[in-house]
């Protein structure tokens, strides 16, 4: 089986994947039994626009390429 890293050709962790991979956690760990964008009253997809939006809104301070930076240097992606 190939990981989808692999399939979709990513080189690298973006913003999207770090908003991807947050949603995907808290799914994990809640009580759904099945994927549902609203768990309770949480919904998944607010979540992972308001992560974009904090990668977005201080692109210029730094941060940004900092945070992504880090995730590319010690989240291993199998490619």
């Amino acid at each position: 089986m190939r990981c989808k890293s692999k399939i979709y050709g990513q080189k690298g962790v973006t913003s999207r994947t770090i908003a991807y991979v947050a949603v995907q956690i808290y799914f994990t760990l809640s009580s759904a039994d099945e994927w549902t964008q609203l768990i309770g009253k949480f919904d998944l997809q607010e979540l992972f626009d308001a992560i974009l939006g904090l990668f977005e809104e201080d692109e210029e301070s730094g941060w940004t390429e900092e945070t992504v930076k880090w995730w590319n240097k010690c989240v291993v992606l199998h490619v």
